[in-house]
């Protein structure tokens, strides 16, 4: 291989971007690796993307010179280094010019770049851009540099620049797109696979379940398949391959990553022959689970956006020819019930799948958090202004406490268990677990997870049994935070007394590593703290959690509705905010708080897809706006016997 002065400088940079984003891409391919495959190597995909660049470039000229075989023929075999790979320019020559005969190598190469896309979307780095550039600046030295430039050069370097930055910014679509609302429906697919992808892994990480299932290891893959797969059900459901459907999939089959002969909608029409319906409506998409998972722990909405994004998906597919039939439509009436449960009554919490065995009650520490991040997540939550003080008061006595020790001067002891006082749904699991956070990060406690308790979990049904579920419960929390719900429930009987006095010796057997909070109505606390002489001294640590105005639930509301991608029209939020002032003025011992907005929220939402259902036709406004006549409705059902007791009237 004869060498020429642009492959010798070249090599240089050629090495210099290779090995920062090899290692990227090894893992990405192994990850994505099925058992039936050779097992994969970066180097030689490398290779395979210098072989298309050549290729594509061979078809889009109609033949490139001896000396641009020679350059692309170099780098191919420079990536092959460790394999120690060499060709003469006539072989590769020969190889590229007959690759080219073949479909698969008449586009500039892809698959790098989305896998290098993944792993920057899980660990924030800028392999993908890096390596685009790399590809980018081969296709300009070999038809500027190596060459004089033809007449169409210019326009070739443009189209693959465009191309590899749409792949980087997963925001391609194919040349020609059928169906009107594909533009806006992929833009906000990839906008949620990115948002997505790092909390969904956070996840998976965290759970023994999880971690075991192949498909899951390839994050980014797994959630834009599980959005193919449910696009391409709606397709399947009436066993009718309708080309308006198929048209959809097509524009949207870059964006899903979906990787079949997708280049014409007849090509997908004999994939879709083959296929065959294995979706359930009754069954919550694994990846909702997932991130209701992460919802529970770090208070988001990224399950409602996803729900949103699943129903939006199967509705524009089964209307994109504007006539939905009885088997459609009762699909999708299921699997609207699916992901929205009829009947504020029966929305307590988000709905998810049982199949996950998390452990019961446990809060995982979900990703690094800085003691600044906590604080800006505890000032982001509405309300709790007192909270807010008392725990920014607590939190500079620790940092004291701290500077002290590292100076060899005695500290005093940092509070390690707490009472919250209020009513549900006012934030007291929110603070436990940003206290958690905090005390993780400043070294107070190891681990920094929550595991919360109630009575069930730590009164055993026989006398006498109760001391060891106890012990259980506690040895779980160590190193982090045990959080009882409602203690003054344990004092009911001999058993919860026998409960409460072993409690009271764990906490003091493991005071240096264990912190508890115990949280409840502030008027049945004393009864609590009274049941045994050591826990009045004990618990020294007190925040109140006030209930929530009317204008700080709509406030909560509105939260909810940003981050589910859903906007309420002013008519309808105005009948949201008389809403919360007459729960609020009718409140009593149990009022929910943000549980109830919760509960409206869910329900109002649901609402709005019952009513979109029926609709012949649905675009984007549509299926993102809640109006009157969704909200009329959640205000009818509070009216309700059956409604939850915290949203009914005052007997």
């Amino acid at each position: 291989m004869p060498n020429s002065t642009h492959i010798l400088g070249f090599r240089r940079l050629f090495d210099a971007v290779v090995n920062n984003v090899i290692q990227a891409l090894q893992e990405r391919l192994l990850q994505t690796w099925r058992a039936d495959e050779d097992k994969p190597d970066a180097s030689r995909q490398i290779a395979l993307d210098m072989t298309q660049i050549a290729t594509s470039l061979h078809v889009m000229k109609g033949g490139i010179s001896w000396r641009q075989h020679a350059f692309m023929g170099d780098l191919y075999d420079h990536a092959l280094q460790n394999y120690h790979a060499s060709g003469t320019v006539d072989e590769h020559k020969t190889r590229f010019t007959s690759l080219a005969q073949t479909e698969a190598y008449w586009e500039p190469p892809t698959t790098s770049l989305n896998l290098l896309r993944g792993y920057d979307a899980i660990e924030k780095t800028n392999t993908a851009r890096m390596y685009k550039d790399l590809l980018q600046k081969i296709v300009t030295v070999t038809l500027n540099n190596v060459e004089k430039p033809g007449a169409k050069d210019p326009q070739i370097i443009e189209f693959f620049d465009s191309m590899w930055n749409e792949v980087v910014t997963a925001s391609r679509l194919p040349q020609k797109c059928f169906h009107p609302e594909s533009t806006a429906l992929a833009a906000d697919l990839n906008k949620a696979v990115l948002e997505f992808a790092v909390p969904a892994r956070d996840v998976i990480k965290t759970v023994d379940q999880l971690t075991q299932m192949d498909a899951l290891k390839d994050t980014e893959g797994f959630i834009r398949k599980t959005f193919t797969n449910y696009c391409a059900q709606a397709v399947l459901v009436d066993s009718v391959v309708d080309r308006k459907e198929l048209e959809l999939f097509h524009d949207l089959a870059p964006t899903l990553m979906f990787f079949g002969k997708q280049g014409s909608v007849e090509n997908l029409q004999e994939i879709f022959r083959g296929a065959s319906k294995n979706i359930s409506p009754t069954e919550v998409p694994l990846l909702v689970s997932i991130l209701d998972i992460y919802d529970n722990s770090m208070k988001t909405e990224l399950g409602d956006r996803a729900r949103s994004l699943y129903f939006r998906l199967a509705n524009s597919a089964f209307k994109s020819d504007n006539t939905v039939d009885e088997e459609e439509m009762a699909w999708l009436e299921q699997f609207k019930n699916t992901l929205y449960p009829h009947g504020i009554a029966e929305v307590e919490q988000k709905p998810s799948n049982n199949s996950l065995d998390k452990q019961s009650g446990e809060t995982q520490v979900i990703g690094n958090v800085t003691v600044d991040q906590s604080l800006e997540e505890l000032n982001a939550l509405v309300g709790l202004d007192t909270v807010k003080q008392d725990l920014a008061q607590l939190l500079n006595f620790i940092k004291v406490q701290k500077m002290r020790e590292a100076k060899g001067m005695p500290g005093s002891a940092i509070a390690k268990q707490f009472v919250f006082n209020g009513n549900p749904g006012t934030g007291k699991t929110s603070v436990a677990r940003i206290l958690a956070n905090i005390y993780r990060t400043l070294g107070v406690i190891e681990k920094g997870h929550v595991v919360e308790v109630d009575r069930a979990d730590l009164v055993a049904g026989l006398s006498g049994q109760t001391e060891a579920k106890i012990k259980e419960v506690v040895e779980s929390a160590l190193g982090g935070v045990l959080f009882i719900d409602e203690p003054y429930e344990l004092i009911q009987d001999s058993n919860g007394q026998e409960a409460v006095d072993a409690l009271v010796k764990a906490m003091e057997d493991n005071s240096e590593t264990l912190v508890v909070i115990v949280a409840g109505y502030p008027e049945k606390m004393d009864r609590f703290l009274n049941a045994n002489s050591a826990l009045k001294s004990l618990f020294n640590k007190f925040f109140h959690f006030d209930d929530y105005s009317p204008e700080q639930m709509l406030q909560i509301y509105e939260l909810f509705c940003s981050r589910a991608a859903f906007i309420t029209s002013p008519p309808a939020l105005l009948l949201v905010k008389a809403m919360f002032e007459k729960l609020y003025s009718e409140r009593r011992e149990g009022y929910g708080n943000a549980r109830d907005v919760r509960r409206v929220f869910h329900s109002i939402i649901g609402n709005q897809a019952n009513r979109i259902i029926s609709l012949p036709h649905v675009n984007e406004e549509i299926l993102s706006t809640i109006n009157e006549e969704d909200v009329r409705l959640t205000v009818a059902a509070l009216e309700k016997p059956d409604a939850k007791p915290s949203l009914q009237k005052q007997a």
